[in-house]
């Protein structure tokens, strides 16, 4: 299976980081999960009864599944292989990673906010 780079940018010049295969942490490995249009917020117990025993059925049956968003049904995703990553490049890596992680906290944050 062709697998996608990763890379990363420094001071202009592209760096492939070397990868390995790992377990889709989105299907956990089933390739599929529930269309989020269905439960993206979650499903109460309050809902789930009101919804009734048929929706239930096929809830549990995966009549609402699609393809996994994140492997797109591989069931694997390409994550850097540390132990073989430059050290430079992997510090490289780690701060683009936890500026995209902040990035998105501040934007979930910023959803929450009423104006």
């Amino acid at each position: 299976m062709k697998t996608a780079r990763l890379t990363i940018e420094i001071d202009g010049v592209e760096h492939e980081l070397p990868t390995r295969l790992e377990v889709c942490p989105r299907c956990e490995g089933t390739g599929t999960h529930t269309n989020p249009n269905i439960d993206g917020n979650g499903i109460t117990s309050d809902e789930m009864a009101e919804l009734g025993d048929d929706f239930l059925d096929d809830y549990l049956n995966g009549v609402y599944d699609v393809a996994c968003e994140r492997c797109g049904g591989r069931n694997v995703i390409p994550v850097v292989d540390e132990a073989r990553c430059a050290a430079h490049l992997l510090a490289a890596y780690r701060e683009i990673e936890q500026a995209e992680t902040d990035y998105r906290a501040l934007c979930r944050a910023d959803a929450r906010m009423e104006y």
